[in-house]
């Protein structure tokens, strides 16, 4: 589960930087050691989001290091207790105006890199069916006619989801 308030960064570095990378990343929202000793850093990976944590976390200074071998996106997650519930994620694809996008293409991505895509209805609705719970995924629209800022979220999922809306940049 992504936690409320978190940091997530986009790191980028130039010139490029060779070797492993310690990325630290101070987390001040959480309170009880339990809870902490269940934070993970995902960095994202070729459009997943991988578990690079260096284990044991710090608590008494709310740090959480990782290891990797390249910068990019990088977010705080709670590790979920797997559970074999289904659930959807839908929502609407909307002009500046509000008004439905027509034909815009959704990717949703799991933690695995495994992708599914989908195309908004002549009202801008679309959804994806039959998802596990306890996973982070990452959301992309793209679409011919309109740009999106952000095109990309990453949501948690531990209920039905419907409202994931993108809006179109004016």
């Amino acid at each position: 589960m992504i936690m409320p308030n978190s940091p997530a960064y986009d790191i980028t570095a130039s010139p490029a930087v060779t070797g492993t990378i310690i990325p630290c990343i101070k987390v001040s929202n959480v309170f009880s050691q339990t809870q902490f000793a269940k934070l993970r850093l995902l960095h994202g990976e070729g459009g997943a989001l991988v578990d690079r944590t260096v284990l044991p976390n710090n608590y008494q200074t709310r740090e959480i290091e990782g290891s990797v071998a390249s910068l990019s996106p990088f977010v705080i997650a709670e590790q979920l207790s797997p559970t074999s519930a289904l659930v959807s994620v839908g929502g609407r694809v909307l002009t500046a105006k509000g008004r439905g996008v027509s034909k815009a293409f959704i990717t949703l991505t799991d933690p695995a890199g495994e992708s599914r895509s989908a195309v908004t209805n002549p009202f801008g609705y679309y959804r994806f069916e039959n998802l596990p719970v306890g996973q982070a995924y990452i959301l992309t629209v793209r679409s011919k006619r309109y740009t999106f800022d952000p095109n990309i979220r990453v949501i948690s999922l531990l209920e039905e989801l419907t409202g994931e809306d993108f809006t179109a940049s004016p």
